[in-house]
């Protein structure tokens, strides 16, 4: 992956990553995510799913960065996104919200990186 290319996509990544942070920050109001009760902990812990499954992309192409290798930025994304949908596959019926909720999230941000979303524009300029 080509140097440019990758700090731009990079920090591209960083900046949804920042903003779900930031939209955790609002839905948790102050409060620990250990603290919140199911019925507020489904919008933290989506927003919490996005931001963790954007850091893992950000890492990951700043690692093929760093040491030079040569793998597309959607194919990186494909690699997590198919990651994120294997474990959601994986949780049970009887899976607690707040997962099935972080799940969702994870998978929401990836596919919005990939397909026809203001970030996937953002990365694609």
């Amino acid at each position: 992956m080509p140097a440019l290319e990758a700090e731009s996509i990079t920090s591209v990544v960083a900046r949804h990553e920042a903003a779900a942070l930031a939209q955790l920050s609002d839905a948790v109001e102050g409060v620990s995510l250990c603290r919140l009760d199911a019925g507020t902990s489904g919008s933290a812990k989506h927003w919490e799913g996005r931001a963790a499954a954007l850091a893992q992309v950000r890492r990951d192409l700043r690692a093929a960065a760093r040491t030079g290798e040569h793998e597309a930025w959607q194919d990186v994304v494909a690699r997590r996104l198919h990651e994120w949908r294997t474990q959601e596959h994986d949780l049970t019926p009887s899976a607690a919200p707040a997962w099935l909720a972080y799940t969702a999230g994870g998978i929401a941000a990836l596919s919005d990186l990939l397909v026809g979303s203001p970030a996937h524009s953002e990365v694609t300029r």
